[in-house]
């Protein structure tokens, strides 16, 4: 009986760790970033609604072509901005699905990152449209490997920050 146990019990532990796999792979490149048609020195974000309340998508730019996403904090943009200024968020201490990359080319935009919706991590490119320096819309979600692509309509607002986390980090190269 206890053999059977223990078995059993390895047979379990062993099935939970189960390797699912690699994470995807970027499909954007990082590319340093030189152009003026989007805004560097600040946030951009995106706010919904739903039944538990108001949150926001915020993404920081950096002209090495990569990006942070710091979530949709739910306590609101004037504490999350004094989370940054307290070094709560930086490419060092985050997780990876925090991290990706961006192009733009003429009047688009193109960003991809991690989800951790499950395992491995799903890389999904969003992309859109660049209206002004500090606005852009996003219409398409299109994950590379599997050619899946969703319709989206997000307007992304610029909020001038001078506070940045630090975007290095040893996912994106």
């Amino acid at each position: 009986m206890y053999y059977l146990l223990l078995i059993s019990t390895i047979l379990l532990m062993n099935s939970s760790c189960y390797d699912r796999g690699p994470d995807d792979e970027l499909f954007l490149e990082k590319v340093p970033y030189e152009g003026k048609e989007l805004r560097m020195d600040g946030f951009y974000y995106t706010e919904y609604t739903n039944e538990d309340g108001i949150f926001w998508d915020i993404y920081f730019f950096y002209r090495d072509g990569s990006l942070i996403y710091t979530g949709a904090p739910v306590y609101g943009l004037e504490v999350f901005e004094q989370h940054i200024i307290n070094g709560v968020f930086d490419g060092n201490n985050i997780s990876k699905y925090r991290l990706g990359v961006f192009q733009i080319k003429e009047d688009s935009i193109f960003f991809e990152r991690w989800y951790p919706t499950e395992r491995p991590l799903k890389a999904w490119i969003k992309s859109g449209i660049i209206l002004n320096d500090t606005t852009f819309h996003i219409t398409s979600w299109k994950r590379m490997k599997t050619d899946e692509v969703y319709t989206k309509d997000e307007i992304y607002k610029f909020k001038q920050f001078n506070y940045k986390p630090d975007s290095t980090n040893s996912y994106i190269k």
